[in-house]
């Protein structure tokens, strides 16, 4: 089974791929980040977004797409865009049909470190022990991206 675990957001998405055999055996696959300049305008973001994550499902075929849940932040407005950039990943994974599982930030942390407020620094460490081949890895946003597709594993 091939896992896609995207961490969402506007200005710095992070994604990683993992596989998961019958035996539980997980590997990591690919990960990555897709930037978008505030300068530009938000559908042209979004656009750009779902079109790179298109690029991902196309070229893994992931049988499960999982996603951090929305937490509402002091403000507003950044809450709203997330959820712009959420709701598009959305669309996009609704149309290709593909299974979608979403985790609260608290479960993922507790999933991936053993303790659900974990900073990310402590994230990025045990995806690279959880996940050898992603020692490389220096973004917190991949390492989280990561995360969620291990956490997904454990729910599946």
């Amino acid at each position: 089974m091939i896992i896609l675990g995207i961490d969402p957001a506007l200005s710095r998405l992070g994604w990683g791929i993992i596989s998961s055999d019958h035996s539980k055996k997980l590997n990591y696959i690919a990960s990555g980040i897709i930037t978008t300049k505030s300068t530009e305008l938000m559908h042209k973001r979004l656009a750009f977004i779902t079109s790179k994550i298109e690029e991902i499902i196309l070229l893994y075929k992931p049988n499960v797409i999982a996603m951090e849940e929305t937490f509402v932040n002091m403000n507003s407005v950044s809450s709203l865009k997330l959820g712009y950039a959420r709701g598009a990943i959305m669309a996009l994974i609704g149309r290709y049909n593909t299974s979608f599982h979403e985790f609260k930030p608290n479960v993922i942390k507790k999933s991936v470190v053993g303790f659900g407020h974990a900073e990310k620094g402590q994230i990025l460490q045990m995806v690279k022990l959880l996940l050898p081949a992603a020692a490389s890895i220096t973004s917190f946003d991949e390492a989280d991206a990561i995360a969620i597709a291990y956490t997904c594993s454990l729910y599946i």
